[in-house]
């Protein structure tokens, strides 16, 4: 949970440096607003920091961090089952491409 924390104030940082936060404010599923900020926040970080750029994957992988992150008495609320709605759809759109690869 400590590297989460640390990758969430990294991300805080890199939101400001590199234009993200405009992607924050928009609401999901066109952007982030609403979805649990630590963990968006976290995988924007992680993903700055190995260098994916692609925007696609990029969304992908902010939904994977925040389905896995998501508190258990949190699943199977609307949010959730429409944030995992999105993760799969845009999964199947990469086609062969694994999104678990990272």
């Amino acid at each position: 949970m400590e590297l989460l924390r640390v990758f969430a104030k990294q991300g805080a940082y890199l939101d400001r440096l590199n234009g993200l936060e405009p992607l924050l404010e928009l609401p999901f599923p066109e952007g982030f607003k609403g979805l649990p900020v630590t963990a968006v926040r976290a995988a924007l970080a992680w993903l700055d920091y190995i260098g994916v750029t692609n925007a696609t994957l990029r969304k992908l992988q902010v939904y994977f961090w925040v389905l896995e992150l998501w508190p258990s008495e949190g699943t199977g609320t609307p949010l959730y089952e429409s944030v995992d709605r999105e993760h799969r759809h845009l999964a199947h759109d990469l086609g062969d491409q694994d999104p678990h690869a990272l």
